[in-house]
């Protein structure tokens, strides 16, 4: 009997096994660069099926466990027979993650899974993605160290100390750049070399250009293969380095070798390609070995050079090469929490706002005050008064009963009254619209409010991204998101349309998600503007669908309130800037608000709009700086993030920031730009010195620093006849770099303005003016600005 028994069972569990494995379902997981990841950022995960047995409907999931609760992220898949689908789900990993567990699901059945090694790293770490035929050749970047004190690179920034920047080396393939920007952003630097870039999509490259444009660095190689490597990518980052005249030979790297440190040993020929345009990082014999470009808040480099090849790949300096031409740009304040993205940290400030709303609100003390004194005098004198004029004393314990059921049921019903039955959609976003040919994006927050605990699922349209917030990633709580509330499970499905399931919230409490989807469409801000020295003359067009409130044209310092735009609207200019000497950005745009507000103190609008200002243009380096070049900044009282509530109806609060870089030309003719006029920046300094104030006031106690003034990208061909070096205070040892790349030194610099001569030289093909500072003895703060004369040919 026992031993027939013990067939049945075997019998049984091997067809159970049969069923939860069926055969001919694999899944192949690989997620990309390798699978390292910053916490905060998204991991795009590749995902290959392939069915050999009957059609499927199933899902491919994803599981994440936070402290908070448990996030699976998911997509719907059909698979037919004979089926091979390549699929990509982005996953927020946790902090403490070291494999994801990927399984294809029928249900609750597990047809398949597979689970892969993830690596969280440092978001100060600067991971490099290498996509070359032989990234062995890369080998150096491995033990790179960015900023390093020991080799000069100290740096700080308003007091505040550059921290150093371990490289991480990931090789990767094309296939690996993901189709969307999110899916990029942990990654600081790619370099492409002696590939095909025709296999990327159309997709592929405008993620890659829009990652530069949000401030990733592109370094492109050149040598025999440079127009394979150019062929895929799009015109932004790719036009200033294809070259007509081909490839040729030289003898020697002696420029190389100086920008190095580091003789080249390395016997030649090498092939270079030389590229078309862009500021000469490297120069040799009137040619450019390496290039740059600045590319929205990115840069571009590109090199003669192929990077896999003779001489890096045997070269004893081509570390200090590397370290060299990373370093600007790669620094990283000690102000700046080293283990999370800084999206998480803007994210908690922005919970602040999504926290403000009416049903949130707690009651007002003098209400409670007043209902409470009412209460205590009807229940007592009066009640009292009352029962002895009837003499009805004995009934006192009945009247006590029924007054303080009655005002109970006040207090209850002022309170729902305040709290609302409804569910409240809190959402706020974040319009980023780029000049035409550029990426626009919108960046979302939701809150939602329940007047009761339970559960809801939210619908949002295709193409959208959800991470769950909490209150470990508000701001009482520590760096970071988590999962969903306590002891609850959130499922978010990236399909058509994308869903958030088992959202659990509360009662009268709020569950935020940070939202992130393109624009619509239709959706732009056109302009044509002319600007002058003091005044804006041009036209705007609102090309959306909702009005455009309390906008402003802010450029550094200066700004120039706008009307109201209405929806196709079209708004002429001629006005002259104003200016703003004592208040700092973003206050001055509410200076006027808070001026004029009543005594019950600012509205939530306006709290609102503060907070979120504040939390978009935070700078961990110091106090939020104005946009460098001309920008719209404005407000809508609407959001276009679509999401509804499935089965539950709801009240929606929303407001919009909305921020437009705006396109200026200037007329033939004379063109000047004041002080104040052409943004300056830190690329790179060794030693004491950094900013002390505004990014063109710098310190040079011991060492030196290099500033780079960039003209707006419509004059970067400007003739210019004059161009002058303001200083206001001690200066320092001051070069200018002409185009050739050699430095020539400013003799004898003054307190005021310093006129150079031949001016043209000092300004590159892309419109930069680098100056070079250096000292051995404190020079206190100073101030360092251009006034540029010139020409616009027509």
């Amino acid at each position: 009997m026992f031993t027939r028994l013990h067939s049945i069972l075997v019998v049984m569990v091997l067809l159970t096994v049969v069923v939860a494995q069926p055969a001919g379902v694999t899944v192949k997981v690989e997620p990309c660069f390798g699978g390292h990841f910053k916490f905060g950022e998204w991991l795009p995960v590749h995902v290959t099926l392939t069915n050999d047995g009957p059609p499927l409907r199933a899902e491919v999931r994803a599981d994440t466990t936070e402290s908070g609760g448990q996030t699976t992220y998911s997509t719907p898949v059909e698979l037919p027979t004979g089926a091979r689908k390549r699929l990509t789900l982005y996953v927020q990993a946790p902090s403490f993650a070291q494999a994801i567990r990927v399984r294809l699901m029928e249900g609750d059945r597990e047809l398949a899974s597979q689970s892969v090694k993830v690596t969280v790293e440092r978001n100060i770490n600067y991971l490099i993605g290498i996509i070359a035929p032989r990234p062995e050749a890369f080998a150096v970047l491995g033990g790179l160290t960015l900023n390093s004190s020991s080799a000069g690179q100290s740096l700080s920034i308003n007091g505040m100390p550059l921290l150093e920047r371990s490289v991480t080396r990931i090789p990767m393939s094309l296939s690996e750049v993901p189709d969307r920007v999110e899916g990029l952003r942990a990654i600081d630097a790619l370099i492409i070399t002696d590939v095909d870039t025709s296999e990327l999509t159309p997709a592929q490259g405008q993620a890659l250009q829009a990652w530069v444009e949000q401030g990733g660095r592109l370094i492109l190689g050149g040598g025999a293969s440079a127009m394979r490597t150019l062929s895929g990518l799009p015109k932004a980052l790719a036009q200033d380095w294809r070259s007509t005249a081909g490839s040729t030979e030289i003898s020697a790297l002696d420029a190389l070798g100086q920008f190095a440190e580091n003789d080249v040993r390395v016997l030649g020929p090498f092939v270079v390609t030389w590229p078309t345009a862009g500021y000469t990082l490297i120069g040799q014999e009137g040619y450019t070995l390496v290039a740059e470009k600045q590319l929205g808040n990115g840069r571009v480099n590109y090199s003669a050079l192929d990077l896999s090849g003779s001489p890096f790949d045997a070269w004893a300096g081509a570390s200090r090469f590397w370290e060299k031409l990373l370093t600007p740009g790669s620094a990283y304040s000690s102000n700046l929490p080293p283990d999370v993205s800084p999206r998480v940290t803007r994210s908690n400030s922005i919970y602040y706002a999504l926290q403000n709303l009416p049903a949130l609100e707690l009651p007002s003390i003098r209400g409670l005050a007043g209902l409470l004194m009412v209460y205590v005098v009807l229940v007592g004198p009066i009640n009292y008064l009352v029962l002895r004029r009837m003499r009805k004393l004995a009934w006192g314990w009945i009247t006590i009963f029924g007054l303080t059921a009655m005002f109970s049921a006040v207090a209850f019903a002022l309170g729902s009254s305040i709290r609302g039955g409804d569910v409240i959609l809190n959402k706020i976003s974040v319009l980023s619209f780029a000049e035409q040919g550029s990426t626009s994006a919108v960046q979302s927050y939701l809150g939602i409010f329940s007047p009761e605990r339970r559960a809801y699922t939210l619908n949002l349209a295709n193409d959208t991204l959800v991470m769950p917030l909490t209150a470990e990633s508000g701001p009482t709580g520590p760096w970071g998101p988590g999962g969903p509330s306590p002891s609850s499970a959130v499922e978010i499905v990236q399909g058509e349309p994308t869903q958030v399931r088992g959202v659990q919230v509360n009662q009268g409490a709020m569950q935020g998600f940070q939202i992130e989807a393109p624009l619509p469409e239709d959706w732009s801000i056109e302009s044509d503007l002319t600007l002058d020295v003091d005044r804006v003359r041009g036209t705007l067009i609102n090309r959306t669908s909702e009005p455009l409130v309390d906008a402003v044209i802010v450029y550094n310092s200066r700004f120039i309130p706008l009307a109201d735009l209405q929806p196709g609207q079209t708004q002429t200019l001629d006005q002259a800037w104003q200016y703003t000497a004592n208040s700092a950005f973003p206050y001055f745009l509410f200076e006027n608000a808070f001026r004029n507000m009543g005594p019950t103190g600012p509205s939530r609008e306006l709290q609102a709009r503060q907070q979120i200002m504040e939390s978009w243009y935070q700078n961990f380096n110091g106090p939020p700086q104005s946009p460098d070049r001309l920008t719209l900044i404005g407000w809508m009282r609407a959001s276009p993030l679509e999401v509804q509530v499935a089965g539950v109806p709801s009240a929606a609060q929303q407001l919009s920031l909305v921020i437009a870089a705006l396109k200026v030309h200037y007329q033939s003719g004379p063109v000047h730009l004041p002080s104040g006029a052409v943004p300056a920046r830190l690329v790179s300094g060794q030693g004491d010195v950094g900013v002390c104030g505004q990014s063109n006031q710098l310190y040079v106690n011991n060492g030196n620093a290099i500033l780079e003034f960039k003209f707006p990208e419509e004059l970067t061909t400007l003739h210019v006849t004059q161009l002058t070096l303001i200083i206001q205070g001690n200066a320092a040892t001051v070069k200018l770099a002409d185009r050739s790349g050699q430095w020539v030194k400013l003799d004898s610099p003054q307190n005021g303005r310093n006129e150079l001569t031949q001016p043209e030289r000092f300004v590159s093909s892309d419109g930069v003016v680098r100056v070079r500072l250096s000292g051995n003895a404190g020079t206190g703060c100073v101030l360092y600005d251009l006034d540029v004369e010139g020409e616009v040919k027509p």
